[in-house]
């Protein structure tokens, strides 16, 4: 059965293009510099400073940097993102 999971993000790392979002990994993480891309219907901005995203568990997501490309899991971008995550979740408990 497939879960969807909820990460939580800076704002500023989100770019609306056309029907997708582009994102920007975290800083703190491994893929620093790499970016990906979803779907618009699947990123919500929370405030002007705070956005999150959902994806299934079976996500495989591509990361772009320049023109290096690399396929990570769910689980590893929520280990990459855990650290923003869990402080943004704090400060809104949505």
């Amino acid at each position: 059965m497939v879960t969807w999971k909820k990460i939580y993000t800076y704002s500023e790392q989100i770019e609306k293009w056309d029907k997708q979002s582009i994102i920007e990994m975290p800083s703190n993480c491994e893929y620093q510099g790499y970016f990906f891309l979803l779907p618009k219907k699947m990123v919500f901005s929370i405030s002007p400073k705070f956005s999150y995203f959902y994806f299934p568990d079976t996500w495989k997501f591509q990361l772009k940097k320049h023109t290096d490309k690399k396929t990570i899991d769910a689980s590893e971008m929520m280990l990459a993102f855990e650290e923003d995550s869990y402080k943004i979740s704090q400060t809104f408990h949505t």
